[in-house]
């Protein structure tokens, strides 16, 4: 292959790569209550509290894909091999999903939601999801993710503890 040949097809590697990284640097925070979806306009997943942060994974139209993380009791899940996924949420009227065990609740689960297990303690299971929002309700910090794509804390989230109200429009 010629050296302009081999560039050619080179060049647009790189620069995916390179766009890639720059929005894995990037983490959105949640402007008000949201929708968080399995794919854009899709099943509803979890709703966001305001101030939940989220890793930035891409954007597409209007939607955002984001990684949400964080800990849940382990008696509200069940064991599935389901799509790939480790864990579902088993209780009625879905769980809270924490920044720590028996932390700040950032986000609630709804019953059926497929999970990746992360990590295990006593009673509690940290788990990951990666989903979408509607553009227009993340705003985009700049600021890098926290380790290993966790939310901020919640001290710098501003979470409240969950009312019990679940959004879910049909469209958005």
């Amino acid at each position: 292959m010629s050296r302009i040949a081999s560039g050619v097809v080179v060049l647009p590697l790189v620069c995916s790569s390179l766009f890639a990284s720059s929005l894995a640097a990037q983490t959105i925070a949640v402007r008000a209550e949201e929708n968080f979806r399995a794919e854009p306009n899709g099943a509803v997943l979890a709703v966001l509290n305001p101030g939940a942060s989220l890793p930035l994974l891409q954007r597409r139209d209007r939607w955002v894909e984001g990684a949400l993380e964080g800990w849940v009791w382990a008696r509200s899940l069940q064991v599935t091999t389901r799509g790939g996924f480790d864990l579902v949420v088993a209780v009625e009227g879905g769980e809270n999903l924490r920044a720590e065990p028996s932390g700040a609740v950032h986000a609630r689960l709804i019953q059926g939601t497929l999970l990746e297990e992360l990590e295990r303690r006593p009673g509690w299971i940290r788990v990951r999801r990666r989903g979408w929002l509607w553009e227009a309700s993340a705003a985009d910090t700049g600021r890098p993710p926290s380790e290993g794509g966790a939310p901020a804390p919640a001290s710098v989230l501003g979470v409240t503890r969950w009312g019990g109200r679940r959004r879910t429009p049909t469209s958005r």
